[in-house]
């Protein structure tokens, strides 16, 4: 091509130069006996300036390099010279750089090399032939060297021979020549040959071996991944295998982008317009890696397992979210870099999950600087800023997910659970859980949020109406029985209890009766949990206080009953805010009610547990307490404490602030993150760690409270 313009420019009536001059840099032709060197080739820049300097009129070019130069700028000032440099990237200084950029008005330069020069080129890429003008230039050559047999061969025949040739023209040339001097054209055209492979290298090893570390690390993990890779991909195998230099890898793209051995392609579907383009070594080029130069086996095993570790996130973030939809821990990503990203973040919370919050740090910042615009980096890391109790952090990590992505129903949710949870701002929660219904109107767990949220807002009647509507869904959503049955059943009580406040009793009955009904359909169809039986044990202990204060025999009556009904359920959780005594006094007078109460006392129906707080008769005017309060007395204040109990972790809901703690004698035990023992760290607790523990009280009752992992306590 340039050639042909150059012979253009001289030819030309109307030239605009008074000298056209070629130097050729190549040393190495192809034929079909394989490479040979070229006699009195250019090997050196300085060569090549004296070649230039003896064509513009001085035989005897003896100077030193600069001084050559400068003489040849002379000369393109005074007159106008067409100056070309055929296989620029032959030369491995870069001394002629600043000689390039300063040719004087009037004069040109071109150049043809597969390395570009940088910010002083303007460059004009060719690309690839195409099949049929491929076909055209392999018969025009064979009629040239009188090669019938391929010359007047069938056009399927041309184009299947310029195909295993990659189209590229010097192979088409090389393999015309070959079958000129009685090559077999099949064996000829054969990758395996070997003679097909000294042609790949003829081509390839000049270019690949200039290139450097970085560059030939790209082609390496390219060829190891065995497929095409967005750039994002490229930056997460090549910071796999240790390349962590981001704008070296930037370069070494530009470098090879240029060359014949990178191509960059479009994502044609349109679909995800986040990351359209994608590179992918050139088929020639594949192949001459394979042949030639194949990638390390430590780093292709590396790059596969990489891979490998991508799929597996990609597989488990994909279960989890289909087990259920609005599981805060599981990543969601829809494209290829996305993905990418989400390994990061399932890194960063595995590494907050065993307290490495630096890590887990580090991690979040890679992700979020591979995709700036993608919203999830910024609302795991609000996720893991929360639970490592750094909440101002936290909350601007998870506004700054819905700037990105104001649509994004996890986030908004995710978002609500930290507002409740943590700030215990339920209306800001609440704004945002109805933000997310207007996306997803009809998943269960927001609106199973939004009642949750109302409930703690006093707004019981709205909050009863999404139960409502959620329990008589649950028959195909079993995934959410328990937790709705449980809140539903709190709200119930909730709003009974509100009733009585307000010195309004009509409604109070009916309500807990309703709360008892939700966790006796649940008792029923065996779908409940141990938080559910005390919840049970809690609403009946809320009815004892109802009955005594209107002195309703009748109702107590029908409490006693569902606890006979229900023991095989409830019947090791005991009343903790009301004594024996205090409801034995109210019903003096109903000796049957009172033989029934001893009874059931008896047999441990009802078992009655007496913390100093619990109601007496001389309280017997006393409303319940119904504050959530954390505040623990601890059974080591007090004289004759019992010494400190050995237990395990058994259960710890995700995302929660409370868990259970089974004790070596059986007993089980509630904590909550404000029980620890001062020093504990709560990001180390998680099911089966053994813990030791004293027994204390809050409002609910006795708990555990002053909770060591036992390795801490041993230390």
């Amino acid at each position: 091509m340039a050639l042909r313009c150059l012979y253009d420019v001289a030819q030309g009536e109307n030239s605009k130069y008074d000298a056209v001059i070629w130097a050729s840099l190549k040393t190495k032709t192809l034929t079909a006996r394989g490479a040979e060197e070229i006699r009195e080739s250019l090997i050196s820049t300085l060569s090549l300036v004296q070649t230039i300097v003896g064509e513009l009129g001085n035989p005897n070019p003896s100077k030193d390099l600069p001084e050559l130069l400068e003489e040849i700028i002379g000369y393109m000032a005074d007159f106008r010279i067409f100056l070309a440099v055929d296989n620029f990237e032959t030369l491995t200084d870069f001394a002629l750089r600043s000689f390039l950029s300063r040719i004087p008005v009037g004069s040109k330069v071109l150049i043809t090399s597969r390395v570009g020069l940088g910010e002083i080129e303007l460059r004009y890429k060719l690309d690839p032939m195409d099949i049929k003008t491929s076909a055209q230039l392999m018969r025009k050559y064979a009629k040239t060297l009188n090669v019938d047999f391929l010359s007047k061969a069938q056009q399927r025949i041309l184009e299947r021979y310029c195909r295993s040739l990659f189209y590229n023209p010097l192979l088409i040339k090389w393999f015309v020549s070959s079958v000129a001097l009685g090559a077999d054209p099949e064996k000829a055209a054969s990758r395996s040959d070997q003679a097909f492979t000294e042609a790949l290298k003829f081509c390839f090893e000049n270019l690949f071996t200039r290139l450097g570390t970085t560059e030939k690390e790209v082609l390496h993990v390219l060829a190891s991944a065995r497929r095409q890779l967005t750039q994002t991909e490229l930056f997460y195998l090549l910071n796999e295998v240790g390349q962590r230099n981001r704008s070296a890898i930037d370069w070494s793209l530009s470098i090879l982008h240029s060359s014949s051995m990178l191509r960059r392609t479009l994502d044609s579907s349109g679909r995800k317009p986040e990351s359209p383009i994608f590179y992918v070594l050139t088929d020639f080029a594949a192949e001459f890696i394979a042949k030639c130069f194949p990638p390390p086996s430590v780093l292709f095993g590396r790059v596969q397992g990489a891979l490998k570790r991508l799929r597996e996130m990609t597989e488990h973030s994909v279960v989890a979210a289909a087990a259920y939809k609005y599981e805060i821990r599981a990543i969601r990503a829809d494209t290829r870099d996305q993905r990418i990203s989400g390994a990061y973040l399932q890194r960063a919370l595995d590494a907050a999950r065993i307290n490495q919050m630096d890590d887990a740090r580090y991690l979040i910042n890679e992700a979020k600087a591979l995709l700036p615009n993608y919203s999830e980096p910024y609302r795991i890391s609000g996720f893991i800023e929360s639970s490592a109790g750094n909440l101002y952090k936290a909350s601007e990590e998870f506004e700054d997910a819905l700037r990105l992505d104001p649509n994004s129903s996890i986030a908004r949710y995710s978002f609500a659970i930290f507002l409740s949870k943590y700030l215990e701002d339920n209306q800001a929660a609440l704004e945002q859980l109805e933000c997310a219904l207007k996306i997803d109107p009809e998943d269960p767990s927001l609106k199973n949020a939004k009642a949750l949220a109302l409930m703690r807002l006093g707004r019981y009647p709205e909050a009863t109406q999404i139960y409502e509507e959620l329990l008589a869904s649950l028959p195909s959503r079993r995934r959410w029985w328990i937790p709705i049955t449980d809140q539903a059943a709190e709200c119930y009580k909730r709003w009974a209890e509100q009733a009585e406040q307000e010195r309004d009793d009509s409604p109070f009955a009916e309500r807990l009766q309703r709360s008892l009904q939700i966790l006796e359909e649940s008792f029923a169809s065996n779908l409940y949990d141990e938080k559910m039986a005390e919840r049970f044990t809690k609403i009946v202990q809320a009815g004892f206080f109802y009955a005594v204060k209107t002195r309703s025999s009748d109702f107590l009556r029908h409490l006693l009953q569902k606890m006979e009904e229900n023991k095989q359920f409830t019947g090791w959780y005991g009343f903790n805010r009301i004594s024996f005594d205090y409801v034995k006094n109210a019903f003096s007078n109903d000796r049957d009610l009172i033989n029934q109460l001893d009874r059931l006392t008896l047999k441990r129906d009802i078992v009655w547990h007496t913390p100093e707080d619990a109601l007496t008769a001389s309280d017997f005017d006393e409303r319940p307490e119904t504050s959530s309060s954390l505040s623990v007395a601890k059974a080591g204040d007090q004289p004759g404490a019992p010494q400190r109990l050995n237990g395990m972790v058994t259960a710890l809901t995700a995302g929660t602030l409370y868990g259970f703690i089974t004790a070596s004698d059986g007993s089980r035990w509630f904590f909550h993150k404000n029980h620890l023992q001062e020093g504990a760290n709560w990001m180390e607790f998680r099911e089966g760690v053994k813990v030791s523990f004293s027994i204390g009280s809050n409002k609910s009752g006795p708990c555990a409270v002053d909770v060591l992992e036992q390795q801490s306590a041993t230390a």
